[in-house]
């Protein structure tokens, strides 16, 4: 699934005055379509301080002793759910 800015697809399929309903046709099917209630995604990382991890979004602070751990076990921040870039 892509989400994409309707308007400016509808400007796109924007013709002649002698397409005007083939146009219509088009504008309808773009203003009547499914559409997704999207969330922002919220990208961080974590800074490794001695065996103390930071959230460098919301400075969240977690204690992790094995790297392999903090990639498989904290994906995301505990606090403020960005995803975290590993």
């Amino acid at each position: 699934m892509r989400l994409i800015d309707a308007d400016t697809l509808k400007k796109a399929f924007d013709f002649d005055d002698d397409e005007e309903l083939e146009v219509a046709v088009i504008h309808y099917g773009i203003d009547h379509s499914p559409t997704v209630d999207a969330v922002p995604v919220i990208h961080a990382e974590w800074e490794q301080d001695e065996a103390l991890y930071h959230c460098t979004h919301c400075r969240h602070t977690i204690l992790c002793h094995d790297r392999m751990d903090l990639a498989e076990y904290h994906r995301y921040c505990g606090r403020c759910g960005a995803m975290m870039s590993m």
